[in-house]
């Protein structure tokens, strides 16, 4: 199906004035061009305070306001390149048409297909019904105590803080968000810079509250490569997943923003002494339950971790990086090819991984509450690697505690 649709009316909301004088970085197809001026702010100067979590808490960190100020001109420089290419609209209305017509041909659906490419329902559905958010998001718990998206980043980074542990949010973009000519073949790519403002403008508030987070959506549109190839892509045309040159495109830049931070210094794991890499043909065999979702077997090129011909494992529960999140935590980990293995080549360090495979939000939290306090000791850093999809609509999350107070400490 021709995806064939006009702008719809989002009532201004794609308007960033807080991007006011930021040049954008140079667009795919395209040039850098003149400073955007926005004439209506999205995020005024006067916010509310954020209120009914736990407090602040003090950093000795003295580079911390430095990498927030550099974080929030990242971010504005990506929404800026986003409201210059302006399409947004065309290309929720386009996936809204092909999501309405897949329902109404199939009465049980977890998937959509589009030609060779494969969608979740929940990624069509999510963007299907996504609005541009107002200029504030919600900040204070909602009447039955669960937080709304700023607040739980907020939350998360506070617990974080209190334990000495650094936090960093990494959000990792939809397929659909790198390569909308899937659903949107008419869509012109000069100027090209990604979709899902939505969850850009929510990193833009997190980080006016001090949560450090990371967007891996500009340096993905920037190394897409051609929707037409095969071994080039950063998703797998019918898994959800991204392939090992997705997962090792987020590691490098992820141990590039580990390195700002003081205490970091390169660990005892560098490629070449425990361990090689190659880079070699790698197959993805879709498991019994993503292929009851459409996925199909595939061919991937990528680098992967080997000692001793086998696949070297990066996991150490002792490392002082912890990563968790979703099943994006560790596809690919058969081969030492996904995103753990990669960021120990890039780091140095093993990495101490914990994920709940269709429980990115809650379940993986659950599980770290579960831990015992020695499990947390020597903890630098923890990263949540947070796909895009997870986070299209507003969501409302309990405010579980990481770190339960013990009856004996009491």
């Amino acid at each position: 199906m021709r995806a064939l649709v006009r702008a719809i009316d989002v009532g201004g909301g794609l308007l960033i004035g807080a991007l006011a004088l930021q040049e954008a970085p140079p667009p795919v197809g395209g040039t850098a061009t003149a400073p955007v001026v926005a004439p209506v702010p999205v995020f005024a100067d006067e916010r509310p305070p954020v209120t009914g979590i736990r407090p602040p808490v003090d950093r000795a960190d003295p580079r911390r306001k430095a990498r927030l100020a550099k974080q929030k001109e990242a971010l504005d420089r990506q929404l800026a390149a986003m409201e210059r290419f302006g399409h947004e609209p065309e290309w929720v209305e386009a996936t809204r048409a092909l999501h309405t017509a897949w329902v109404a041909e199939h009465a049980e659906i977890t998937y959509v297909e589009v030609g060779d490419w494969v969608f979740t329902e929940t990624l069509m559905r999510n963007i299907a019904t996504s609005k541009i958010p107002g200029p504030l998001e919600k900040r204070e718990p909602n009447e039955d105590g669960t937080l709304p998206a700023l607040l739980d980043l907020v939350d998360l980074d506070r617990q974080f803080a209190e334990q000495g542990i650094d936090f960093l949010v990494v959000t990792v973009p939809s397929k659909l968000s790198v390569y909308p000519e899937a659903v949107l073949p008419e869509l012109p790519l000069e100027g090209f810079a990604g979709f899902g403002s939505n969850l850009t403008r929510l990193l833009v508030e997190a980080t006016r509250e001090g949560v450090e987070a990371l967007s891996l959506t500009a340096p993905f549109v920037a190394a897409r490569g051609a929707i037409g190839g095969s071994d080039d892509l950063l998703f797998l045309k019918s898994d959800p997943h991204w392939t090992v040159r997705g997962s090792t495109l987020g590691a490098e830049k992820v141990a590039e923003r580990i390195a700002q931070y003081p205490w970091f210094k390169p660990g005892p794991w560098p490629a070449g002494r425990h361990y090689h890499v190659e880079e070699r043909g790698i197959p993805y065999v879709a498991g019994s339950d993503l292929a009851s979702k459409g996925a199909r077997d595939e061919t991937m090129r990528g680098h992967v971790l080997v000692a001793n011909s086998r696949p070297f494992n990066v996991v150490d529960a002792k490392s002082p990086i912890l990563v968790f999140g979703d099943s994006y935590v560790r596809v690919h980990n058969e081969w030492a090819a996904d995103f753990c293995s990669q960021l120990c080549r890039f780091t140095g360090w093993k990495i101490d991984a914990v994920f709940a495979t269709s429980g990115g939000q809650t379940q993986v939290r659950q599980k770290l509450a579960r831990r015992e306090r020695g499990q947390w000791k020597g903890k630098k850093l923890a990263i949540w690697l947070l796909p895009e999809q997870l986070r299209l609509k507003a969501v409302k999350v309990d405010p579980i505690e990481l770190f339960p107070i013990d009856e004996g400490e009491r």
